[in-house]
């Protein structure tokens, strides 16, 4: 249970609010009176009473948002709609949310959803309550005695070189020397993307821009240690040349010269490549990811 609120010596009630990094104080004969003060002031319009719906889209609009990048806010933003916001829990007032609420509410979603999924959940309620406690909306964060779910250790999958092999020579080109790029310079799906015939210089691969959801060219990378230069090898070097001799000569100029194109010359949308690869493997009959190449390639820098 949370702390009441206690009057001061004076009998009046008292609130506090962060604004601009600064404490401000309101009063009231009641603790209702010093919470309307507060909003009277137009001073931190979310208070107890709000629901946790209303509260986790005003900590994804202001704390969250800052953070991370558009597409993990995208993503987080639907699996808080999906998961949470019209819940019981989403529907409760900020004040009757016990830390037994929140434990429930895991422990059922635990049941239906995968381990991953409510590990992201424990996330979202423990650090957006904890954001009330630091914003004096509540004066304990009931999420932080729950414990975090357990989840299965998931161990990186390695790809046999004869394995990747079968899968570049299943597909066409462009794709062939795409698979081929991916599995020997460990780009990132939506890296490879935003590949332009400008990142192409002498042997090796500078990575700076990104394809994210939407099918939009962005130059903002996952972790400031994602642009890099990354060498490749002769073979990789030779389809890559091969493919830039086949490539249009007149390039639209309001359109990037990117090495793996739509067929209309425009980004492709991460999730069309991993759905192709996925039917190419279906087809190939072997279970694999796109990201597997990623981590063959670490391992196969790790044995180097």
């Amino acid at each position: 249970m949370a702390k009441k609120p206690k009057p001061r010596a004076d009998g009046r009630y008292q609130i506090k609010r962060i604004v601009d990094g600064k404490a401000k104080f309101f009063y009231g004969a009641t603790y209702d009176e010093a919470e309307a003060s507060a909003r009277a002031a137009g001073q931190h319009s979310i208070t107890k009473n709000d629901t946790l719906a209303t509260w986790l889209k005003y900590w994804l609009g202001n704390v969250v948002k800052a953070n991370v990048t558009a597409g993990t806010l995208s993503n987080y933003t639907t699996l808080i709609d999906k998961h949470i916001i019209d819940e019981d829990l989403g529907r409760s007032r900020l004040r009757d949310i016990t830390t037994q609420k929140v434990r429930q509410f895991l422990a059922t979603k635990l049941e239906t959803r995968s381990p991953r999924t409510v590990l992201m959940l424990h996330h979202f309620l423990k650090s957006s309550l904890q954001q009330a406690v630091y914003d004096a909306v509540l004066f304990r964060n009931p999420a932080e005695p729950v414990k975090r779910p357990k989840t299965p250790a998931k161990a990186d999958k390695y790809l046999a070189t004869e394995v990747v092999r079968k899968l570049i020579d299943a597909a066409k080109e462009p794709r062939k020397t795409l698979l081929l790029v991916a599995w020997t310079s460990g780009l990132r799906r939506e890296e490879i993307l935003g590949l332009c015939w400008s990142d192409y210089k002498a042997g090796s691969l500078i990575v700076r821009r990104s394809v994210k959801k939407g099918g939009v060219l962005s130059t903002e990378l996952k972790t400031p240690s994602a642009y890099r230069t990354v060498p490749l090898p002769q073979e990789t070097i030779q389809a890559l040349n091969k493919l830039a001799g086949s490539r249009p000569k007149v390039v639209n100029l309001t359109t990037p010269d990117l090495i793996f194109p739509a067929a209309d010359g425009k980004p492709v949308e991460p999730i069309i490549l991993t759905r192709y690869f996925a039917r190419l493997c279906e087809r190939c009959n072997i279970k694999a990811t796109f990201h597997d190449l990623r981590h063959t390639y670490a391992t196969n820098l790790a044995i180097a």
